[in-house]
């Protein structure tokens, strides 16, 4: 039986990957801090180990006699950029060096971001082969995280995944725009809400990461001559690229409500992000509405290619987009997440272009 390791098991995306390794048969180990909550894991049969990604000496012994490691831990918002860059970047390397420095070492998936890539052109797509330049404080970290990773690369298979907005059940990031749709029916945007996003539901992407485990293409050691930039990295998204306005206007379409979008000038926005970012200073929480993701979403475009995956690893998402936002909403609400107020009927109503 494979013996596979889960950092970040906890979180949104690494419950459901440890779910599906457990429902295939893998003996499925979760790197776990003493305060978090385990219960969920435990019920699905996963063997926990206490630990943390920047703990060096608890990690070598978390990866041993492992055949297969998933790094997912990380942090998306943090209270200072050395809080961020300790956990995204150093604990990515600590993982790295703990698997190399196994005499058989495990393979190591890295799940980065779309983030440490960088944004494009708003008529463009980005290739796994295109130069980086992270534009945020949380892409920084990611890219600082991958190259962390990298240098261990002659001594192990390491494969890094770059994934764009992943939602679905049990998802807290992007809770916030359901939750405004379904209760005030209204979608705030920044600017014209032009920004196009990279989407994927998180059951492709746990595909993707089984897809690549198996079978991905890996990245080569660091001394290598005359290698193709992004060898051994996959992005992950659909093919389908909605602007910021139009995802709002699918989610509402999804839940029969009607929905008007506000647009809010940048300057707004940015302010009103640095209120925010101040009183989490204060409160010693860090919170998703910060003055880096507004910044994030003013550039222009997050679109990737899936190209590579699909060709590589035969990979490609299950179910429509629309499917997808449909049975997220539907999950939210019957787990009482979100409570849809359709006072003003069940049409779908905006003034903008339909997406």
């Amino acid at each position: 039986m494979q013996r596979v390791l889960v950092t970040g098991a906890t979180g949104f995306i690494g419950g459901h990957l440890t779910e599906a390794l457990t429902r295939n048969g893998k003996d499925t180990r979760c790197l776990v801090r003493p305060s978090s909550d385990t219960e969920r894991l435990s019920e699905i049969g996963a063997t926990l180990v206490e630990g943390d990604v920047t703990d060096a000496g608890g990690l070598e012994d978390a990866v041993a006699n492992v055949d297969l490691v998933f790094h997912l831990a990380g942090l998306t918002t943090a209270l200072n950029k050395a809080a961020m860059y300790k956990t995204n970047a150093e604990g990515a390397g600590l993982v790295a060096a703990a698997c190399a420095r196994r005499q058989t070492p495990p393979t190591l998936i890295v799940v980065s971001s779309v983030a440490a890539a960088g944004p494009t052109e708003r008529d463009a797509i980005r290739v796994e082969s295109d130069p980086v330049a992270p534009v945020s404080d949380y892409g920084r970290s990611k890219r600082a995280g991958e190259l962390a990773a990298e240098k261990w690369a002659d001594r192990m298979a390491l494969t890094i995944i770059r994934p764009g907005i992943v939602f679905g059940p049990r998802d807290r990031l992007t809770l916030p725009i359901f939750q405004s749709i379904a209760t005030w029916g209204m979608h705030p945007v920044v600017g014209m809400g032009r920004t196009k996003l990279a989407l994927l539901h998180v059951d492709d992407l746990v595909d993707l990461l089984l897809k690549a485990a198996c079978n991905g293409e890996r990245v080569p050691a660091p001394e290598s001559e005359a290698t193709i930039p992004g060898t051994g990295v996959y992005f992950a998204s659909r093919d389908r690229v909605p602007s910021y306005r139009e995802f709002g206007l699918m989610i509402a379409r999804a839940m029969q409500r009607r929905v008007v979008t506000l647009p809010v000038f940048p300057p707004i926005a940015l302010s009103a992000a640095a209120t925010s970012q101040l009183w989490s200073q204060v409160r010693r929480r860090s919170d998703g509405f910060n003055i880096d993701k507004v910044w994030e979403g003013m550039q222009p475009s997050w679109a990737i290619s899936n190209e590579k995956a699909k060709h590589q690893l035969n990979w490609t998402p299950r179910y429509s987009l629309e499917e997808q936002l449909r049975s997220t909403v539907e999950w939210y609400e019957a787990n009482k997440w979100i409570k849809i107020r359709r006072l003003l009927g069940k049409a779908v109503k905006t003034t903008d272009a339909e997406a």
